[in-house]
């Protein structure tokens, strides 16, 4: 799994890829087809935010076709677990 900076993703989307994130998890949806024609990405207060309310709408064999626009994780500091 790639790993991505909240930099790298600014950068990303700076140079015109439109970026999505559902909680860590980092979606490249560019070149993304809605079956319905739509472009539910081309709202601007979508690239870059977490999207997860959207993503948690659609049904498990809709988010199944999300997986192939994932491109990474978004990088913390620390995946550790304080006990």
């Amino acid at each position: 799994m790639k790993y991505y900076t909240k930099m790298e993703v600014d950068i990303m989307i700076k140079n015109k890829k439109k970026i999505v994130l559902v909680k860590n998890n980092i979606y490249d949806v560019t070149d993304f087809i809605h079956p319905f024609g739509i472009d539910p990405f081309n709202n601007s207060n979508k690239i870059g935010a977490d999207i997860s309310n959207d993503y948690n709408f659609h049904s498990d064999k809709s988010k199944n076709i999300w997986k192939k626009y994932k491109i990474g994780e978004l990088y913390s500091k620390c995946n550790c677990i304080i006990i």
